[in-house]
C-alpha cells in the first residue's frame, strides 16, 4: 500500500474513533446489509464513508471488420 493512511484516534477510555471506514459492494443483499452496518458506526464516530465496488471484469474483444468471415448469411447458408 503506498503512502500512508490517516490511523485511528485513540479517544478518552481506550475507545478507538475511526477517520475513515471502507465499504466494499458488490450489489448483493448481503453487501448492503454491509453499507447499513458500516454507516452506523461512521455516523457514530463522525467518520468519512469511502466505497467501493467490486465486479467481475468486462473483457472487450476487439478486431478488424474485415477479418471476420461468418455472416447471418453464411450461418443460414451451413
Amino acid at each position: 500500500m503506498r503512502g500512508r493512511s490517516t490511523p485511528p484516534i485513540v479517544a478518552q477510555r481506550g475507545w478507538i474513533i475511526y477517520t475513515n471506514i471502507l465499504i466494499p459492494t458488490d450489489g448483493s443483499e448481503l453487501s448492503n446489509k454491509a453499507i447499513r452496518h458500516g454507516i452506523a458506526p461512521a455516523k457514530a464516530c463522525n467518520a468519512k464513508v469511502t466505497g467501493i465496488t467490486v465486479t467481475i471484469p468486462f473483457h472487450v474483444l476487439a478486431m478488424d471488420p474485415g477479418t471476420i468471415t461468418d455472416t447471418a448469411e453464411s450461418y443460414k447458408a451451413h
